[in-house]
C-alpha cells in the first residue's frame, strides 16, 4: 500500500484515506474485518514519528533538546519501601509506602506537592498514616503537618527541577536496551539502563540539600552509595515530543551500624514510579490562606525531634567511645556481685570458642582450631588493679560457670576477689581473639 506517509501532502492524504475506506468495503465483503484495525493502528503509529529517526546514539541528545523550553509540569510519584531489620538475630519488618502529587511552575520558582504516607510493622500489621502539603514559593518552603503550617526562610532558592536529576542520571548510564511499546495509549521508547552508583545516588543530590537545610537529613549520599547492592532503571521516553514521561527505579540496598554494642542490618527494597505529564500546560500554583499564618519551622515537631535525636546520637557515640566497643565483637552484655565475685555475661561473636587457660597462664589463641583463651582485667575506682586473670588458670578465682562460649553464643564468667565494696564504680576489660572491650560497673 504505498502513499502511506507522515508528511504527504494534503491532497495526497485524502487519496489515501479514500483508497482505505475503499479496501474497507471490499475487506468487510471479504469477512477480513480484522485487516481494518492494523491499517488504522499503522497509519495511527506514522502519525506519531519524529522527523529524525531516533536511535541508542542519539536519543540522549534529543531528549537533551526537548527540555530547553520546558516551563510547566506535573508529577505523580509511588513510594514502595520493604525493609527487614535484623537486631540481635531478631526479625523486624516494616513496609512503607509514599504517594505524592506534584506541580512545577519552574518559570516563577513555585510548587506544590501534597504526600500520603502508610507504614506498616510487624506481623501484627501496626500501622499509621501521615499526610502532609508543601508549597515552595521562591526561597521560602511551607509544610503542612499534623494539621498545622510551618514555613523556613531558604538560604537560595531551591529549585527542584525534578526533571533535570532524571535527565542528568539519563545522560551519565549506558543504555542496555532500547524498544518501542505504548504506554497509556502512548508511544513511546522504553529503555533500560545501568546507572552508576555514583549517578544513582547523586540522583537524591538536590533533595538532600533541601533535607539537610531542615535538619532532616538521616543518610548522607556517601552513605547511600555504599549501601546499594543492586539496582534496576527504565525510563519511558514520548516518541512525540521525546520528554521523559515514566521512570522505574528498583534499588535494594543493605544498611549497617552498630548502636550500643548493637549490631543492626537492615535489608530494603525500594521501587520508584515517577510519572510525568501535562508539559507546557497552564499551571496556577497559589499559596493557600491559613498558610500565610504559618509558625517558623524551628517550631515544628519535627524540628524538635531532630534536636533530640541529635543530641541522643551524640550521647550514644560519647558512650560507645568511653566503652570502646564500637563495632566489637566481644561483649559484656550483664554484670551482677556479690560480697567477694563478680558475675559477668558476656556475648561472644569473634568466631572462637573461648576456652579455659592452657596452663602457662599467658593469653593464647590458635587460628588452626579457632579457640581462644579469655583475659579479664577488673579495676577500682582509682585505678588499681583487683584482678588480672585468664580464666580457667587461676583456680576457682576465674572460671566460666558453665563451661567454654562457643562463637555467637553467651556465658558467664565469675571473677572472685579479696573484697567488693558496695557502691564503687570498677571498670571490667576482657580480651579474647584480638577483640577487647570495657564496661563500667558499679557494685550493689
Amino acid at each position: 500500500m504505498s502513499g502511506c506517509s507522515c508528511h504527504a501532502p494534503h491532497i495526497q492524504r485524502f487519496i489515501n484515506r479514500m483508497f482505505q475506506l475503499d479496501l474497507v468495503i471490499k475487506l468487510k465483503k471479504m469477512g477480513i474485518v480484522g485487516v481494518v484495525i492494523f491499517i488504522f493502528v499503522f497509519v495511527a503509529m506514522c502519525g506519531e514519528k519524529t522527523t529524525e529517526e531516533v536511535t541508542k546514539a542519539n536519543i540522549k541528545e534529543k531528549v537533551v533538546e526537548a527540555y530547553e523550553n520546558v516551563d510547566t509540569y506535573k508529577m505523580k510519584t509511588e513510594m514502595v519501601m520493604d525493609m527487614t531489620g535484623e537486631i540481635e538475630g531478631e526479625e523486624k519488618t516494616m513496609k512503607m509506602i509514599i504517594m505524592m502529587d506534584s506541580e512545577y511552575d519552574l518559570e516563577n520558582a513555585k510548587q506544590k506537592h501534597s504526600s500520603e504516607m502508610s507504614m506498616s510493622m510487624g506481623e501484627d500489621s501496626i500501622s499509621s498514616t501521615l499526610k502532609q502539603e508543601m508549597y515552595l514559593m521562591e526561597n521560602t518552603l511551607y509544610i503542612k503537618t499534623l494539621g498545622e503550617w510551618y514555613k523556613k526562610e531558604l538560604e537560595e532558592s531551591p529549585v527542584l527541577d525534578q526533571t533535570e536529576a532524571l535527565r542528568e542520571m539519563f545522560n551519565a548510564s549506558e543504555i542496555l536496551e532500547m524498544k518501542e511499546e505504548t504506554l497509556d495509549g502512548e508511544y513511546v521508547y522504553c529503555i533500560s539502563l545501568d546507572p552508576t552508583l555514583s549517578e544513582l545516588a547523586g540522583s537524591f543530590a538536590k533533595t538532600q540539600a533541601l533535607y539537610e537545610e531542615l535538619g532532616l537529613s538521616e543518610i548522607g549520599l556517601e552513605e547511600i552509595e555504599e549501601a546499594i547492592e543492586d539496582c534496576e532503571v527504565y525510563y519511558w521516553v514520548s516518541k512525540k515530543d521525546l520528554r521523559i514521561v515514566k521512570v522505574l527505579t528498583k534499588i535494594d540496598m543493605i544498611l549497617e551500624k552498630t548502636l550500643l554494642e548493637e549490631e543492626i542490618k537492615v535489608t530494603e527494597h525500594i521501587e520508584i514510579t515517577a510519572t510525568l505529564t501535562d508539559y507546557n500546560k497552564p499551571i496556577s500554583i497559589e499559596l493557600p490562606e491559613e498558610a500565610k499564618y504559618a509558625e517558623e519551622w524551628e517550631k515544628s515537631p519535627f524540628a524538635s525531634c531532630q534536636k533530640e535525636r541529635k543530641e541522643m546520637e551524640k550521647e550514644i557515640k560519647r558512650i560507645e567511645e568511653e566503652i570502646g566497643s564500637i563495632g566489637g565483637k566481644l561483649r559484656i552484655v550483664n554484670v551482677a556481685n556479690d560480697n567477694n565475685t563478680f558475675y559477668i555475661m558476656i556475648k561472644n561473636a569473634t568466631e572462637y570458642t573461648l576456652m579455659n587457660d592452657n596452663g602457662n597462664e599467658e593469653l593464647d589463641m590458635d587460628n588452626n582450631s579457632k579457640v581462644s583463651e579469655l583475659q579479664v582485667i577488673i579495676k577500682d575506682n582509682s585505678g588499681n588493679i583487683i584482678a588480672d586473670y585468664i580464666i580457667g588458670g587461676n583456680g576457682e578465682f576465674a572460671i566460666f560457670t558453665d563451661g567454654p562460649v562457643a562463637s555467637n553464643e553467651e556465658g558467664q564468667i565469675e571473677i572472685t576477689v579479696s573484697k567488693i565494696e558496695p557502691g564503687i564504680t570498677y571498670s571490667i576489660n576482657i580480651k579474647a581473639a584480638n577483640e577487647e572491650t570495657t564496661e563500667k560497673y558499679t557494685a550493689i
